[in-house]
């Protein structure tokens, strides 16, 4: 089985809060079943240079460690064509979900993936969509 972590998951892992998923997400990557989306890693590119514009010193530097270890997982057209088919029927049963969490999930469904995230309520609307919750409260 395949495991994407969604954009809160991967930087809790990476700060060292959550010592059980950094445990389970250490496992997944030793197990070659972690899969770093490429929307993960522009949300945490955001992140960053936020923290650059405030005058944190060199906070890409994890980042780009980070990727060095873990591939970042390319879009398709298969992907592309899953958002669109998602957003739009999100839309038109009148449940919004953030365009970045409907595009990590296309992705998830593309390659059959188990979305890891704490926020299992959103993602859970998304039929098909594999949910698991590995954050402590």
């Amino acid at each position: 089985m395949k495991f994407m972590p969604d954009t809160n998951a991967l930087s809790r892992h990476m700060r060292g809060s959550d010592p059980a998923l950094s445990a389970r997400m250490r496992e997944a990557i030793a197990d070659d079943e972690f899969i770093f989306a490429f929307v993960v890693y522009a949300e945490l590119a955001f992140g960053a240079e936020k923290a650059l514009l405030a005058g944190e010193r060199r906070p890409l530097e994890r980042l780009h460690r980070l990727c060095e270890t873990l591939p970042v997982a390319p879009l398709s057209g298969e992907v592309a064509e899953t958002y669109g088919k998602l957003r739009a029927r999100l839309e038109k049963r009148g449940e919004r979900i953030g365009n970045m969490d409907i595009m990590l999930a296309a992705h998830a469904l593309a390659l059959d993936a188990v979305i890891v995230t704490h926020n299992v309520r959103e993602f859970s609307r998304i039929p098909g969509l594999k949910v698991e919750d590995w954050q402590e409260d």
